[in-house]
């Protein structure tokens, strides 16, 4: 019996996904065997965030402003990778930046609204 060999990071990228069309959330399970738990649950992300909660947040305070380690691009997600020195502040505790995803367009809808 031969071991299956696991899904990469790299390999889930190959996949091609898309909020519409044939490559759409109906058919994310069906898209790669690592996306089959898409079809498992009642309550599957993208969702759409009501305006019914006005929240009060401070903003974020950066302590050190160093450039990012590294930034790419697989066409669905941007990451960002910090260098170790980088720093914010957020309710007067400090934290270490270490990666920042964006999606694009955003996954959820706020509103019935994407947003870059």
């Amino acid at each position: 019996m031969k071991a299956k060999p696991s899904t990469t990071k790299e390999d889930l990228d190959k996949v091609h996904w898309a909020y519409k069309g044939k490559d759409g959330p109906e058919n994310w399970a069906k898209l790669s065997a690592e996306f089959a738990t898409c079809a498992a649950g009642r309550n599957q992300s993208p969702i759409n965030i009501e305006a019914t909660t006005r929240a009060s947040l401070k903003p974020l305070k950066s302590i050190q402003k160093f450039p990012a380690k590294d930034i790419s691009n697989n066409g669905h997600t941007v990451l960002v990778n910090f260098k170790e020195s980088n720093m914010l502040v957020l309710d007067s505790a400090a934290y270490q930046m270490k990666q920042v995803l964006f999606h694009s367009p955003s996954e959820n809808q706020y509103a019935s609204n994407h947003f870059p």
